[in-house]
């Protein structure tokens, strides 16, 4: 498991983290707002994500699996990774309600 994850992390730091907040900053520069916002969202999204699952900073340690009082990392992380689909249904929701026109019929 440790290998897959200090695998992914690099690609979740680099192409997610890095390139969504250039982006993000390039369409700023270009006035789009909408756009901004989500690409920045998602590259500190990514970036939180990566700086987690890095063995480096060690983020699961501070868990303590045998004290009953703490619920571990797996559960105190799931809000994290459980609230991304909800977030990112409501911005399909904005982007396709600014996108849709209504018909106008018989003009």
């Amino acid at each position: 498991m440790a290998d897959r994850v200090t695998f992914t992390s690099g690609i979740f730091y680099s192409m997610g983290g890095i390139m969504m907040n250039v982006g993000g900053i390039l369409e700023s520069i270009l006035g789009n707002t909408f756009p901004c916002a989500v690409f920045m969202s998602f590259g500190t999204f990514l970036i939180g994500l990566a700086i987690t699952l890095t063995p480096a900073h060690n983020a699961s340690t501070a868990f303590d699996p045998s004290n009953p009082m703490n619920p571990g990392f797996e559960n105190s992380f799931s809000p994290f990774l459980g609230n991304s689909p909800l977030i990112r249904k409501i911005r399909y929701t904005m982007s396709s309600k600014s996108q849709l026109r209504p018909v106008q019929c018989g003009k």
